[in-house]
């Protein structure tokens, strides 16, 4: 069994992407990898940049990593209540690739954010490519106001009991879809 954790995020700083390697850091007994996609360099998908040159190898390779994976953890960032242009970008080139890019995975959805939506209006988003790309999302976890409730220190922590609680439950969702 693998679990593979992707952040729709290409900041260098990327609360997502510290959201995404601290939940696969609570998984035990299942194999994880982080995916760092914000190293793809691949051009804004369009019709016409395809025909001239079909799918970038990036992305090729990117889609036969995914196929090892059982199981997804995918994080979100949210620019203007939308995903980010970066991960739509990625997701419209593998859906070019193939269609079905997450087929037969399992997703934990995760997001978070500076303010207090936790990036829901993204996650929110994602529905239509989970199923679009024939993943099943099992649970979700939305981290409020992540520098107010996490530390400062490196790996951070959820400082709300409640809301780490929420993860851990989420991932224990994860595992349990994989059995």
């Amino acid at each position: 069994m693998k679990i593979f954790g992707i952040a729709g995020s290409n900041s260098s700083k990327s609360i997502n992407e510290k959201l995404t390697k601290y939940a696969l850091s609570l998984v035990n007994g299942i194999e994880t990898e982080y995916l760092d996609i914000k190293k793809l360099m691949v051009p804004i998908f369009g019709v016409d940049l395809e025909a001239e040159g079909g799918v970038p190898e990036e992305i090729k390779n990117l889609y036969a990593k995914l196929r090892e994976a059982d199981g997804l953890i995918i994080s979100v960032a949210e620019h203007n209540g939308n995903l980010t242009v970066f991960f739509k970008n990625i997701l419209d080139w593998l859906s070019r690739y193939e269609g079905k890019y997450f087929e037969g995975k399992k997703v934990l959805l995760l997001g978070t954010s500076p303010g207090k939506g936790g990036a829901q209006k993204a996650m929110a988003m994602m529905d239509r490519p989970i199923n679009y790309g024939g993943a099943e999302l099992v649970a979700s976890f939305s981290l409020p106001s992540f520098s107010e409730t996490t530390t400062s220190e490196v790996p951070f922590e959820i400082k709300d009991d409640n809301l780490k609680a929420g993860l851990i439950d989420a991932v224990n969702k994860l595992k349990e879809s994989l059995d």
